[in-house]
């Protein structure tokens, strides 16, 4: 997988994007001072950004992701993953599969333990379709790129440039894992790992259910609350980059 490192040399922080995006998405987070106390590793995830799509016959999963991502952290010392949406389910699914990962923080990433808890945690909203529908046209894919920002977001068409040039085949993969409602227990594997996660949320998210997300609160995630963003849609390391990184600084010095 490709990836930029930052020059910092405190705890390993590994960034992973969400479904069709980039590790461009995680500029705010890569220049800001106030983290420069972490080596942040920004990846882009196979079939994304400057990354090798999968050969054909091989089909894209969380959990083929998940192996990809162990593999690149299993060297770390202590490493503390960072995930968004498709990344957050990421992040749960390599708990399992490295030991030594100190912490995650997830947003955009309901953890789910059965398929019936997406009817739960994910709103009704029809721009949700593209995210896994394989082939968009320039037009959808902005449809998409304004969903995923906000409104007058200067960054939509950058966005949409990342949409495109993904593999297709990872959003109809992804769509066909989502529709076989085969979901593995995420809960039961933070539940095992015994690790800090804290969970961030943008208020104004349209994809996502606050109340799912409070209810798991006081049983799963850091400091027993979810972290809100306000005025945050579904990307608020880059609406809301000087309250996203505040949240992560202060987990990642408490870890």
């Amino acid at each position: 997988m490709h990836a930029t490192i930052s020059n910092g040399k405190g705890p390993e922080v590994v960034l992973i994007h969400g479904n069709s995006m980039a590790q461009g998405v995680w500029r705010e987070q890569m220049q800001d001072p106030m983290l420069g106390g972490m080596r942040l590793t920004a990846l882009d995830l196979p079939g994304h950004g400057s990354s090798a799509p999968y050969p054909s016959g091989r089909p894209y999963s969380v959990d083929a992701f998940a192996e990809d991502v162990a593999a690149h952290v299993r060297t770390m010392q202590d490493p503390i993953l960072v995930g968004h949406s498709l990344g957050g389910h990421i992040c749960m699914r390599t708990l399992a599969l490295v030991p030594g990962i100190r912490g995650l923080l997830v947003f955009g990433s309901p953890p789910l333990s059965c398929a019936a808890d997406l009817g739960l945690s994910f709103l009704p909203n029809p721009a949700l379709g593209k995210a896994f529908q394989a082939h968009l046209s320039e037009e959808e894919a902005m449809e998409l790129a304004k969903a995923y920002s906000w409104e007058g977001c200067p960054l939509i068409p950058d966005m949409a440039r990342m949409i495109l040039g993904a593999d297709p085949r990872v959003r109809g993969d992804l769509g066909l894992e989502m529709a076989s409602g085969i979901i593995p227990d995420e809960q039961a594997m933070i539940r095992t790992a015994q690790v800090p996660v804290c969970v961030v949320h943008g208020a104004s998210d349209p994809f996502l259910a606050a109340p799912y997300f409070e209810e798991l609160a006081g049983k799963l995630f850091w400091r027993g609350k979810v972290h809100t963003i306000e005025g945050a849609g579904h990307c608020p390391h880059v609406q809301s980059p000087a309250a996203f990184n505040a949240i992560l600084n202060q987990f990642v010095s408490e870890l």
